[in-house]
């Protein structure tokens, strides 16, 4: 595990990613991903999260947005009640990933039908770049 790992964090609005920080329900995490990767990280701190947070993110947006993706890092992490809040940085060498090329891509990043209609936080153990 741990390289072929990616964080996906899919959101309906569209401009949410234009700015770092942003804020997740905490109930939203996790969601489309496998029991056994769930329960890993459910903890969200220690040496669970060091690595959960080493992953690259595909930052993305719900079919209905028709909206760019990114792919970039989580900078920063902070839990408080029922929300988490990351801090984020895009790779500035990388470009967008039109919205078009993502959905011939949601196979092999095993993003399933229904979850892009859904703002949620998922962990896939699939190699992202």
């Amino acid at each position: 595990m741990g390289r072929n790992m990616y964080n996906l964090l899919m959101v309906s609005k569209k401009g949410y990613w234009d700015q770092s920080p942003a804020t997740f329900d905490i109930n939203r995490i996790f969601e489309y991903t496998s029991k056994t990767l769930a329960e890993k990280y459910a903890e969200l701190q220690g040496a669970s999260l060091s690595e959960l947070l080493s992953f690259p993110c595909l930052f993305a947006y719900e079919t209905a947005s028709k909206a760019d993706a990114r792919l970039g890092v989580i900078t920063g992490f902070r839990k408080r009640g029922q929300e988490v809040r990351i801090e984020f940085a895009f790779d500035p060498v990388l470009p967008a990933i039109g919205y078009e090329t993502l959905e011939k891509l949601v196979w092999e990043l095993d993003i399933g039908e229904w979850e892009q209609n859904r703002t949620h936080w998922a962990v896939k153990e699939v190699d992202l770049l």
